[in-house]
């Protein structure tokens, strides 16, 4: 009698390489996902970044007199281009430039004879943006 020859793979061998496939193709799926989920957020929170960038540079434009008036605003960001979100936008502006309660009219805190104030960007009730804005009386040219 002759001896049989073993040719192809046997069915537990199929099944446990199936198996094996599968695993690895549901955890190189669930990685996939979580990118796909990190990179959304991370697009959001830089569209947040640059919306906050470009509400700063409008204020820095207004008359220094003005920013205080500036304060509790709310504002609006465009986060996608078809959407835009008006929600926990909020510009907070003051003169407590250490955060410790006082007003400090002396150096460091004031270099010199003129007004500072603070001014910080809220979006979603996180603090996103904080600029310190100084405006000084130069000595005048004759």
């Amino acid at each position: 009698m002759k001896a049989r020859t073993k040719k192809g793979f046997t069915l537990v061998e199929v099944i446990i390489a199936c198996t094996l496939l599968a695993v690895v193709l549901l955890g190189l799926g669930q990685s996939i996902i979580v990118a796909q989920r990190q990179t959304a957020a991370l697009e959001q929170e830089f569209a947040i970044l640059c919306g906050c960038e470009e509400v700063m540079g409008n204020l820095l434009k207004l008359p220094f007199e003005s920013l205080l008036k500036q304060n509790g605003t709310k504002f609006a960001l465009k986060l996608s281009h078809d959407e835009k979100q008006e929600v926990s936008g909020r510009i907070e502006v003051g003169e407590d430039l250490n955060g410790n309660g006082k007003i400090e009219k002396e150096a460091p805190y004031y270099e010199g004879s003129g007004d500072a104030v603070y001014i910080k960007l809220f979006f979603r009730e996180r603090l996103i943006l904080r600029r310190i804005v100084c405006r000084f009386y130069g000595a005048t040219t004759q």
